[in-house]
């Protein structure tokens, strides 16, 4: 447009049709230039997460450095939420008729997918911006990418600056929240690493421990009972013929079955815990059982 600009303004004027053609000029070149001007003008931004209380054990060590590292992930909002809810308590009844059709990952994906004008607002916003995205789930719900602090600040209308916890654990937040344009923040349900500080635990290792054997701990402690009684299972059993469960490591511990046969022992007293013996899998199934690789399986099969 500049060059149009140019021409208007300095190429001599010869004729009558170099007069009407000269205004033909002038006009474009204005009208594109002041059309540029404006989609360069920030959009009206809202609040999309407000500002947050400092959690306990954490402070504040100063301002993030600008050229530190962040992957940002856009959270899309989902389409067909409420099916999705429906048909999970479909499946999961034993008195429905759909009783244990699961939907497949493929599907819930579909089913889950942003719109595609949400995409495109979330994707553009980006893009004009110069900066490259990618999609981090199969039906781009999460869109991340890779920027500096200093970028990140600008994007969210934010600051960022580092927590240290007295672990010693540091992370990068936004504790102010963050803002986005009108129309973006319509089809966003939340922007991370912002406003949420995480958790660290601790190792209680001292205490009570009488009721871990005793299962009286009301809801003290993940044992079969406990979660059956915290869902509102009771004793009901899962029977579609096709039901199947699985449970994966990648620590490099190794499956006891003598470790799951004495959680049945000690926490399934009066209810059935698993199905007989679990079908084995991989080069991890003997070996002096880990405390991860044990986990996930005692629990589900509880």
């Amino acid at each position: 447009q500049a060059y149009w600009l140019f021409l208007c303004l300095f190429t001599p004027v010869v004729t009558m049709t170099n007069i009407f053609f000269q205004a033909v000029v002038c006009f474009l070149a204005i009208s594109v230039s002041f059309a540029a001007s404006r989609s360069t003008e920030a959009s009206p931004v809202v609040v999309v997460e407000p500002a947050v209380s400092l959690p306990s054990g954490w402070t504040v060590k100063g301002r993030a450095t600008p050229h530190a590292s962040l992957e940002l992930t856009f959270a899309v909002r989902q389409q067909g939420l409420e099916e999705l809810s429906k048909k999970l308590l479909q499946v999961s009844d034993p008195a429905s008729p759909q009783y244990g059709q699961h939907l497949t990952n493929a599907e819930v994906q579909q089913l889950t997918r942003p719109a595609d004008a949400d995409l495109a607002r979330v994707s553009t916003f980006l893009a004009h911006r110069g900066i490259s995205f990618w999609s981090a789930t199969p039906n781009s719900d999460f869109l991340n990418c890779a920027v500096t602090v200093a970028v990140a600040e600008r994007l969210l209308s934010t600051t960022y600056v580092e927590l240290q916890h007295k672990s010693g654990e540091t992370v990068i937040r936004s504790l102010d929240g963050y803002s986005l344009p009108v129309e973006v923040a319509a089809v966003v349900d939340f922007v991370a690493p912002t406003t949420h500080v995480p958790g660290v635990h601790t190792l209680i290792t001292d205490g009570p421990r009488s009721s871990v054997h005793t299962n009286e701990s009301k809801f003290g402690f993940n044992t079969p009972k406990n979660l059956r009684q915290l869902y509102s299972v009771g004793e009901v059993e899962g029977k579609a013929p096709g039901n199947k469960q699985a449970v994966t490591a990648f620590l490099g511990q190794a499956y006891g079955e003598w470790a799951l046969k004495l959680f049945w022992r000690t926490f399934c007293g009066g209810i059935t815990c698993g199905k007989g013996a679990p079908k084995l899998i991989g080069d991890k199934t003997t070996g002096i059982p880990g405390v991860e690789a044990m986990l996930d399986i005692e629990t589900i099969t509880g």
